[in-house]
């Protein structure tokens, strides 16, 4: 591999069109996915239309499903609410004491 992000041209006709098919591979799952994105999207404001249910839930939704994360998140959230609590909620005086 180069050194310093120096560009080395490919000299082999070989390489060159494995770097273009490469190249257009890439490009062409580019298109799929935005179009994924898209679906996922018209998806998710016709659920919106039809619950009222706030966009980025239902899109949090379908992410921790996908992930299976669900119940990390949560003990997660549960662990930054104490904590939360714990230094937020505590009412210290002007000494930094706690009252």
């Amino acid at each position: 591999m180069a050194k310093n992000d120096e560009i080395v041209i490919p000299s082999s006709p070989a390489d060159l069109k494995k770097l273009n098919s490469a190249v257009k591979e890439i490009a062409n799952s580019f298109v799929r996915m935005e179009g994924e994105r898209d679906q996922v999207k018209e998806i998710i404001d016709e659920v919106h239309d039809i619950t009222g249910i706030p966009k980025k839930h239902i899109r949090n939704m379908a992410r921790d499903y996908h992930k299976h994360n669900f119940n990390q998140k949560v003990e997660e959230m549960s662990d930054y609410q104490q904590l939360y609590e714990s230094v937020m909620e505590t009412n210290f005086g002007d000494d930094g004491e706690e009252d």
